[in-house]
């Protein structure tokens, strides 16, 4: 009795998750249509069917990849702090954090990475993915400027996102590395510093009491 047939994009998801697992233990040297096959438990012509060929199965992989990890989307909790300079160190924060479980990704990553080298469909993908990266720091980086121009003095919105995204890309890069190397807290704790805050309300002036003369 044959098999359900799927729709197709739920039959692509599959595939690109079976690409994914088999990429993940033999890296890209190692993915080819017959193991993604097998891990997918269709055949071969199957997956071809659906993205055509070797090529292009890697550059489905990555874009599948590239959707789930390269994001730089604040959490409610980030959006919800008080100053802006607070929520641009709360999503570089937020960003760190989730290195630890995003590392097979990242891993991954660093290999489509020295793909790009040498493949330019590879290197255009990545490039364009860590621009809305950017991108997504943006505002963030706007508004903190906005709230301490003096102390940002001659630094642009998009020279400071570029930054606190260097930051996030040098933590990843240092996590598949050396993953023990890696201490959130403590990176924070030396960024923040570095960030000029917001200058503090000037007290209101006080207005002297005037006595009256008392009658006599």
């Amino acid at each position: 009795m044959p098999g359900r047939r799927a729709p197709e994009a739920e039959r692509r998801e599959q595939i690109l998750a079976a690409a994914f697992a088999v990429a993940c233990r033999q890296r890209l040297e190692g993915l080819t249509i017959r193991a993604v096959a097998s891990e997918a438990g269709l055949s071969p012509g199957l997956v071809l069917f659906h993205l055509g060929s070797r090529d292009e199965l890697l550059l489905g992989l990555l874009d599948w990849l590239l959707a789930g990890t390269i994001i730089g989307t604040p959490d409610p909790a980030v959006q919800a702090r008080p100053s802006a300079r607070e929520r641009l160190l709360g999503l570089i924060e937020q960003e760190l954090v989730l290195i630890a479980e995003r590392r097979p990704r990242l891993e991954l990553f660093f290999d489509f990475w020295v793909a790009g080298i040498s493949h330019p469909k590879i290197r255009g993908k990545i490039r364009r993915a860590l621009a809305r990266y950017r991108d997504a720091a943006l505002p963030l980086a706007a508004a903190a400027i906005a709230e301490a121009p003096r102390a940002f003095r001659g630094i642009t919105a998009p020279a400071l996102a570029g930054l606190a995204v260097a930051v996030i890309e040098g933590c990843v890069m240092q996590a598949v590395v050396d993953p023990h190397s890696l201490d959130v807290a403590a990176a924070m704790a030396t960024l923040t510093p570095r960030l000029p805050a917001p200058p503090r309300p000037r007290a209101r002036a006080r207005t002297p009491r005037v006595r009256t003369p008392s009658r006599a």
